[in-house]
């Protein structure tokens, strides 16, 4: 692909929320991308979206993050006027966080509808517990691998619509208020012809009917974040392996991966720059351990699709409450950091009043400020807390918040 937004595409783009690039591949790179998608799509592991279809059976077939090891897909996540394009969109470095293709075979229902309720089809993608979804600087590239036809099933963006949802400055977090259906424009067919690109904003509507042809709809649905606006709920880590296969512009666009697993997950409870910390005390002389920030164990608690995998918050509402009393709605994720032989994936909550916590027989509790901690350093239980709670601090990102599923309102199936 060789192709660049011209500065009336930026500008469209500024005002409706997407742009659409046409024809910019050609046939022998759609051809390599077809072969792989349908192959993945044929395996008895391919997720679909009723669980239990294998494809040729109606349904929508999902091939994710392991396509970066399939070398006729992982060249799209290495193309330099895509990434270019989204740097440029985005206004920063951009960094990949989901990596996925769509194949919809005849008889499947199309999209879902929003999640809190307003349209039984149409949506935006921003989600609070969602690690593809939680960012609050990010966008789609999808390619059409079809003729989105009538047929077929177009996909239908609202014009415009990026500019319905408000964002609300609170301290150090940007609260989104997202906009409903019954706010706005109206739905327009993008005309998506094979080969056509699609660079749609997060905040963008946009529905797709069921495929009523007699033909496979399918597509790649790339999402990208800037390197500054880091997902409330935490970002999807790739694996090393995935990272190694790409090229050097490809990598620069992996900033999460490793080879280790989230093991651990906890909190910075933070008020007027002093920050929470617990130890365990010895029932036998009343002493405590090292300090630590609460939290513990990371578990998928409700976790509805793989596309949630990161997102540990869950468990950690659980942790924290054990420990502290605390309740705990939303937070924001801080950093992920080695401890044990897993990563503890960190995350904060600044709170505006003081909260009165409860005496324990089990823990002590303690609101250090930054200087305190930095002389406590040799008695904390994990070391890497320093550098977390600088970054919670200091570093000048744009953080939304996070939620569990079940906060946001969704069930686990």
């Amino acid at each position: 692909m060789s192709w660049s937004p011209s500065g009336k595409d930026i500008d469209f783009y500024r005002e409706n929320g997407f742009l659409i690039a046409r024809d910019v591949f050609d046939e022998k790179q759609l051809a390599a991308f077809d072969k792989a998608i349908l192959k993945f799509a044929k395996l008895p592991t391919c997720q679909s979206s009723d669980r239990k279809a294998r494809y040729p059976e109606p349904s929508k077939y999902t091939i994710s993050h392991e396509g970066l090891l399939d070398p006729d897909l992982a060249p799209i996540a290495n193309d330099p006027s895509i990434i270019d394009t989204v740097e440029i969109l985005l206004g920063q470095q951009p960094c990949l966080k989901a990596f996925v293709a769509y194949l919809r075979t005849p008889g499947d229902r199309g999209t879902v509808g929003d999640y809190q309720g307003s349209s039984q089809t149409g949506h935006c993608d921003y989600k609070p517990f969602r690690p593809a979804g939680a960012s609050l600087n990010w966008l789609f590239t999808i390619l059409a691998l079809a003729d989105y036809t009538e047929e077929i099933g177009p996909l239908y963006l609202s014009p415009g619509s990026h500019k319905c949802t408000r964002l609300e400055q609170r301290g150090r977090i940007t609260h989104v208020h997202r906009a409903r259906a019954d706010e706005i424009p109206p739905m327009v067919d993008s005309k998506l012809r094979r080969g056509d690109l699609v660079f749609m904003h997060m905040f963008c509507w946009h529905e797709a009917p069921g495929n009523r042809s007699n033909q496979d709809r399918w597509g790649i649905y790339n999402k990208y974040m800037g390197v500054d606006a880091p997902p409330g709920c935490g970002p999807f880590v790739f694996s090393d392996d995935a990272y190694n296969a790409l090229n050097d512009r490809g990598r620069q666009t992996i900033r999460h991966h490793s080879h280790r697993s989230i093991g651990t997950a906890r909190l910075i409870v933070e008020h007027q720059d002093r920050i929470l910390m617990v130890r365990m005390k010895d029932p036998r002389n009343g002493q405590g351990a090292g300090w630590m920030l609460p939290g513990g164990v990371a578990e998928q608690r409700d976790v509805i699709t793989d596309w949630d995998i990161g997102n540990v918050i869950a468990s950690l509402e659980a942790n924290v409450k054990d420990q502290t009393g605390l309740e705990i709605d939303w937070m924001t994720y801080v950093g992920d950091y080695v401890e044990g032989n897993g990563l503890c994936r960190v995350y904060a909550r600044p709170l505006n009043e003081l909260p009165s916590l409860p005496y324990s027989v089990e823990h002590e509790f303690y609101w250090f400020n930054e200087d305190e901690l930095k002389v406590q350093l040799p008695s904390l239980a994990n070391h890497f807390v320093l550098d977390a709670v600088c970054a919670w601090l200091h570093e000048p990102k744009l953080r939304g918040i996070g939620q569990s599923q079940m906060r946001a309102g969704l069930k686990a199936r």
